[in-house]
């Protein structure tokens, strides 16, 4: 398959660019990093915005920056979705989304497909000046989809949003993976979105890139109802209710990571968190691979061989509790 490959130098001041990478030109890519890492000088690179950047890029069969090689950011076909969302304020919702469709020619049906799956059909007469900060980031990726593109970029898309809004956008996020059709290279530094939307997560260290991030262990449960922003979900046989958005029939993500997870040798019965999940443990080698709630999952051990601070052997029973999940 192709990939989108990069290796890249600048210097801006004090700090320093010096990436390189290979990523898969399908899915959703995270980049993060500790803030001032570089993530988003390297998307600019990428998408020919970094004037000064030296280097090279391809993008499946195409070259985008070689030496006395550079292909205009205009012709490089990328949405990209700033933290600010950018819309331009006089003109109304249907005009910002047909603003790169009209250039592209992208059939209005196309248009109207991508603001149904958006739930922003209803808004499009409206001015961004009227919108809620959720609703216009929604109409941004709306028009950077509208331009069909061959690279999604999204960077820092739920910045700025307060706790409610953004938790209520991240399942838009993953309906705009789904609907661009193309690859999708997401910052954040938040690890319940990232766990929710990533395939993959790139690791940027002071402007270089140190490798690829172990992928974090979760299970999958699905949403059987959605009302008032409370969702209720089955995972397997157990069944349990919590607040956030999403459809009926969505995949919803749960991570097992420390804080987010407390791990018993017997049943705890009612706990604080939100359901508790029997799980075997069927090996351990480098790590420990769980059957819970009739997924196999597999979670890394600590430096000491014990899975979230427990020493624990083959065939242990364990019991899992889920702790509410929330935004951070």
């Amino acid at each position: 398959m192709a990939d989108l490959v990069f290796d890249l130098s600048l210097s801006q001041g004090a700090f320093a660019l010096n990436a390189a990478a290979e990523i898969p030109l399908n899915g959703v890519t995270a980049i993060t990093g500790p803030s001032g890492s570089g993530k988003t000088t390297l998307l600019k690179a990428l998408a020919g915005l970094e004037p000064n950047v030296t280097g090279r890029i391809s993008f499946g069969d195409e070259i985008w920056q070689a030496p006395g090689v550079f292909c205009a950011a205009k012709d490089r076909s990328i949405g990209f979705v700033f933290q600010e969302g950018r819309l331009f304020s006089h003109l109304s919702v249907a005009d910002n989304i047909a603003y790169g469709a009209r250039r592209n020619g992208v059939p209005e049906a196309k248009v109207q497909t991508i603001a149904d799956a958006l739930c922003i059909a209803d808004k499009m007469a409206r001015r961004p000046r009227t919108l809620s900060g959720g609703e216009a980031r929604r109409v941004a990726l709306a028009r950077a989809l509208a331009s069909d593109p061959q690279l999604l970029i999204l960077d820092e898309p739920l910045a700025g949003l307060d706790v409610n809004a953004a938790s209520e956008l991240i399942p838009y996020l993953s309906k705009t993976a789904l609907t661009a059709g193309c690859p999708v290279l997401y910052v954040s530094n938040s690890r319940d979105e990232i766990t929710q939307i990533a395939d993959r997560e790139l690791v940027l260290t002071a402007g270089c890139v140190t490798g690829w991030a172990s992928a974090l262990p979760v299970l999958k449960g699905q949403i059987v109802a959605s009302e008032g922003g409370v969702l209720r979900i089955t995972l397997g046989s157990h069944e349990f209710s919590l607040t956030g958005h999403g459809e009926i029939g969505d995949d919803y993500v749960i991570p097992l990571m420390p804080g987010r997870v407390l791990v018993s040798r017997q049943d705890p019965g009612e706990s604080t968190g939100i359901a508790v999940i029997p799980a075997e443990i069927e090996d351990l080698s480098q790590k420990a691979m769980l059957t819970c709630a009739g997924q196999r999952v597999s979670v890394a051990l600590d430096d000491e061989g014990r899975l979230w601070g427990m020493r624990v052997r083959a065939g242990d029973q364990l019991w899992i509790s889920l702790l509410h999940p929330t935004l951070g």
